[in-house]
């Protein structure tokens, strides 16, 4: 697993959603969820959106929900 690609996936992620307008902010509460991340997108007008982020032996991979999911509903969400 690699937390640079990570990175550089929400990076860049990240600055595509502000040039859309929203706000993003990441989520630091996460309890024992190493390799996972969130990032809450709001937007005037609009309900608010979670980024995931999930590292796995396959790379990293994202996934956008109108709410906010646990590592096991992530991972059931994208398969893994």
């Amino acid at each position: 697993m690699n937390e640079t690609q990570w990175r550089s996936v929400a990076s860049n992620l990240e600055q595509q959603f502000e040039q859309q307008g929203y706000r993003v902010d990441k989520l630091d509460d996460l309890e024992d969820e190493e390799g996972m991340g969130i990032y809450e997108l709001t937007k005037p007008g609009t309900p608010p959106h979670y980024l995931h982020f999930l590292l796995t032996d396959q790379g990293t991979v994202y996934f956008l929900d109108s709410k906010r999911l646990s590592r096991g509903e992530l991972e059931r969400e994208i398969g893994v």
